[in-house]
């Protein structure tokens, strides 16, 4: 675990003023992933380590004025303030917008007009985490950046300002944008099911979609940074069982469930089965870009080629981007995307400034509904079903762990490979991806082919070639037969 010794910085208590540390603690490295910052509150992030980040942010922008807002978690007002604190001594003026989801955080850099945003949330993660998301003058945050800021703060390479905080609210501007965006767009009410897992939508989502005329049943949909009713993980549909019970009770004719921070969604049909997400992204394709002339999309390599079919069905251009909201935002923006996706249940658009928000997904998946005379469910059982695992996550000793990608593309030089992120080689009638962990001592495959047996053959066929991924491929193909 790489450590770095932390300049003076703040008390641990939001409510303290300031105090100098006569012996700064070590910094933690490993809270800087390839797009964003995440860790353990209090272990791994603390008010000293978001200080530092917030100094090195606010010298990557020269002091210029930031929005800063930040989710429901129990940590968030104190990292906050020490991230406020580091910016104003660079000279920015941040707009401080409070508890709000990220999206509305990037919707309010649009609003008020800044170049950039930061935003203290660890998304998904269980309520023991914390992180910080940026927008640093119109740019998502990429690898790149995240080392500048690494560099920053390990050569004190700060500017010095004096900045100033000031608190504003969005929510109504937010609220009358996404109304009028949505006015007048359904053709009928629907029953809707709306988990917001304790996040940041609980209050936000059920007022807008009442407002829009919806019949609107809330579930979970009291705020609270410890989340007791479920993880903040929809994308594990594990998580999901009381969603989908829930729905089959009410009578409901979707489930919008959303994460903790509310950038990514699950939509649920009728019957509560959540809809995989590069199903989700068809369902968006053939309803949404049917007669947009020659789209372009952009999408995570994980996701099916069912998808990729599909966009070009349509008449489209289909870019695969490795998996990261920032690397698929970033590749909308360099190829004027109008839609891009991820597994993990970001959708994209163009018209959010190629971001994301899981409220706007949601009634867009409700307005095609509403213009439907079939189910959801039925809507989504004319989309094939890939044939294709979950990730298939391989435990190795770091020797064997840091050469395995390079492996996995020498046991198949006679077919094409992909290098986007680790290695993707492609078979005919299938595919399989293998590619390193930057957060734990493991490597993950996914494999896709046109049916279960051809997947099987592809699995035993890796397998065979690689000894030290026989067992966990070898228990992959057991499940699938």
């Amino acid at each position: 675990m790489a450590l770095l010794q932390l300049p003076t910085a703040l008390s641990t208590r939001a409510s303290e003023a300031p105090r100098l540390l006569t012996s700064p603690p070590p910094m933690d490295l490993s809270i800087f992933k390839a797009c964003d910052v995440r860790g353990l509150y209090g272990t791994q992030l603390d008010e000293a380590a978001a200080y530092a980040v917030g100094r090195a942010a606010g010298s990557e922008i020269e002091g210029e004025d930031v929005v800063l807002g930040g989710d429901v978690r129990i940590s968030t007002e104190s990292i906050k303030a020490a991230v406020a604190r580091g910016l104003t001594e660079c000279g920015c003026n941040v707009t401080d917008i409070g508890v709000v989801p990220t999206p509305v955080a990037y919707f309010a850099k649009r609003h008020l007009g800044s170049n950039s945003v930061v935003i203290v949330t660890a998304s998904h993660n269980p309520p023991a985490y914390n992180g910080i998301k940026m927008m640093l003058r119109g740019a998502p945050t990429v690898p790149a950046t995240i080392d500048r800021l690494i560099t920053r703060i390990t050569d004190r390479s700060y500017i010095d300002g004096h900045g100033s905080v000031r608190q504003t609210c969005v929510k109504s501007a937010y609220r009358d944008w996404l109304i009028g965006a949505f006015d007048g767009a359904f053709d009928r009410s629907l029953r809707i099911l709306v988990d917001a897992g304790n996040g940041c939508y609980a209050e936000w989502a059920p007022e807008i979609l009442s407002a829009l005329g919806h019949d609107v049943v809330p579930l979970h949909c009291v705020a609270d940074g410890t989340f007791p009713d479920r993880d903040p993980n929809p994308a594990v549909h594990a998580n999901l069982t009381a969603t989908s019970q829930a729905i089959r009770e009410c009578g409901a004719d979707l489930g919008l469930a959303f994460d903790g921070d509310g950038d990514r969604i699950v939509v649920l049909d009728e019957d509560g089965q959540p809809t995989e997400a590069d199903r989700i992204a068809v369902f968006f394709v053939r309803h949404l870009l049917d007669d947009v002339d020659a789209p372009s999309v952009v999408y995570d390599l994980k996701c099916s080629d069912i998808l990729r079919h599909e966009i070009e069905a349509v008449g489209g251009t289909a870019y695969m981007e490795r998996s990261g909201h920032s690397f698929i935002r970033s590749r909308m923006m360099s190829c004027d995307a109008v839609f891009g996706a991820e597994i993990s249940g970001h959708l994209f658009f163009r018209g959010l400034d190629y971001g994301d928000d899981g409220l706007y997904a949601g009634l867009l998946a409700a307005r095609i509904l509403s213009g439907s005379d079939k189910s959801l469910g039925a809507m989504i059982a004319e989309i094939p079903k890939p044939v294709i695992t979950k990730d298939i996550r391989v435990a190795l000793p770091d020797a064997v762990r840091k050469t395995m990608v390079k492996r996995f593309e020498s046991a198949f030089p006679a077919l094409p490979c992909t290098h986007i992120d680790g290695a993707r080689i492609e078979w005919p009638n299938g595919w399989a991806l293998c590619r390193g962990s930057v957060t734990e001592p493991v490597v993950t495959l996914r494999c896709e082919a046109q049916d279960t047996v051809r997947l099987c053959e592809i699995l035993q066929t890796i397998a065979d070639a690689i000894p030290e991924l026989h067992d966990a491929l070898l228990a992959e193909r057991h499940l699938l037969r």
